[in-house]
């Protein structure tokens, strides 16, 4: 047994991200991220590079996926799909943290 502690230990830079932070987990069908958003946080605007599921596991904040002004507020206990491609952002006013679960195999 191993005991996997999910702090995010990479800052997220891209995207023209702002106090996002991530931790990964990744094998050959699927990859795990947790990511924090501290308050005030965006995880910019960007393509997904594989199907994702947003998990919302604490806290909350708004969503959108190509039409930027058609953003949607999301919570603990909600998720966002994006399909592989689509252009997506997720900002917060007050903090979030997600398990993101990214992959080809993934459908919803």
């Amino acid at each position: 047994m191993k005991i996997i502690n999910f702090v995010p230990q990479h800052a997220i830079q891209q995207f023209h991200s702002q106090h996002a932070s991530a931790m990964h987990i990744t094998s050959t069908a699927l990859h795990v991220v947790v990511i924090r958003l501290e308050a005030g946080g965006v995880l910019g605007y960007h393509q997904a590079a594989t199907n994702q599921l947003f998990v919302v596991i604490e806290g909350q904040g708004w969503v959108c996926g190509e039409n930027r002004d058609d953003r949607q507020p999301i919570r603990h206990g909600q998720a966002a799909f994006w399909a592989g491609g689509e252009w997506h952002e997720t900002i917060t006013e007050h903090g979030l943290t997600a398990l993101v679960l990214e992959g080809e195999s993934l459908v919803i």
